[in-house]
């Protein structure tokens, strides 16, 4: 039954059974479709998305654009999304142990408590999207499957 698919209470969209429960539970908490243009928009930004987000617009929103935290390269039309998913990730800091949340590793490496992590700041203040691992694409997978997001 690996290959059955079912569509997501929120959001509609299609994934493996197997990634449905874990999808939901993240997709009803954070996102909501927008009623004019049926996307999912973070829950926080509909507002702004209605506002702006249907504006005439000259900029092709299914071009590619590359993400600011992982560095995948997904339509911009699903950017603000994958960015806010792929920016609430945690990363382990290699210098003091802790968990940081992605969009707070360049702050968090500028106050990091450790000698290594101030002078590694000072010289070479790491950019917002750089990580450990170098990529999210790993953890997005239940919540992404098979390109039905970014395809």
């Amino acid at each position: 039954m690996e290959g059955a698919s079912q569509v997501c209470r929120n959001c509609k969209r299609s994934m493996a059974s197997t990634h449905v429960a874990l999808h939901e539970a993240h997709c009803l908490l954070f996102l909501a479709l927008c009623p004019e243009c049926k996307e999912p928009v973070p829950q926080g930004k509909m507002d702004e998305h209605r506002e702006n987000g249907h504006q005439e617009t000259t900029e092709c929103r299914e071009r590619p654009a590359e993400c600011k935290f992982c560095r995948a390269v997904v339509r911009l039309s699903k950017l603000e999304t994958h960015e806010h998913h792929c920016g609430s990730r945690t990363e382990l800091c290699l210098d003091c142990g802790q968990q940081v949340v992605v969009r707070m590793l360049a702050q968090h490496r500028k106050a990091c408590p450790t000698e290594q992590a101030q002078r590694r700041a000072e010289t070479s203040p790491a950019p917002e999207h750089v990580s450990p691992s170098g990529s999210c694409a790993a953890l997005s997978e239940p919540l992404w499957p098979s390109g039905k997001w970014f395809g």
